[in-house]
């Protein structure tokens, strides 16, 4: 039912593009061409960060097909965190389904016009996130690999 009603919207709603996608697949479309950040209307690209349109830059011919799978990769990357940290913090199985559902239908990129998979928005904040989660966890493993793990205090320490 989900997917018959995913697959409708789809048809009849078509990919929206708002302001901001718009210069983020300008600027990537020029930094393919000419190698210069532009926005839609032609200036400087010089009011967002230029990661995420050089990163799009390299699928040129197919911008809206990288975006839909780029929003679905890190879509997937976040909720598998979540996912991850679910299992870490709530002891009982339905209450981890129970939040990953909502987590599910809650999350914008599945809930507003912002479906990955159907619709074409550029949203860059969760591909931020993911970079910054992949830098917390790089640290966290080196750091667990050279620190021993720390020990419950039992007793009162001799002072």
């Amino acid at each position: 039912m989900l997917a018959l009603s995913l697959h409708q919207y789809a048809v009849f709603c078509q990919p929206g593009i708002t302001f901001d996608s718009r210069n983020y697949l300008t600027a990537a479309q020029s930094y393919a061409q000419e190698g210069v950040f532009r926005m839609a209307d032609g200036r400087a690209f010089d009011a967002y960060p230029p990661l995420y349109p050089w990163l799009l830059s390299h699928f040129s011919p197919n911008l809206l097909s990288a975006v839909r799978g780029l929003n679905a990769l890190f879509l997937t990357l976040s909720l598998s965190f979540y996912g991850y940290l679910s299992t870490r913090w709530i002891g009982a199985k339905p209450l981890r389904i129970m939040y990953l559902m909502s987590l599910l239908l809650a999350t914008p990129p599945l809930f507003d016009t912002q479906f990955c998979l159907v619709r074409a928005f550029v949203y860059d904040i969760s591909k931020f996130f993911i970079l910054l989660l992949g830098k917390v966890l790089a640290q966290t493993c080196r750091a667990s690999f050279v620190w021993a793990e720390p020990q419950r205090l039992t007793t009162l320490p001799d002072t």
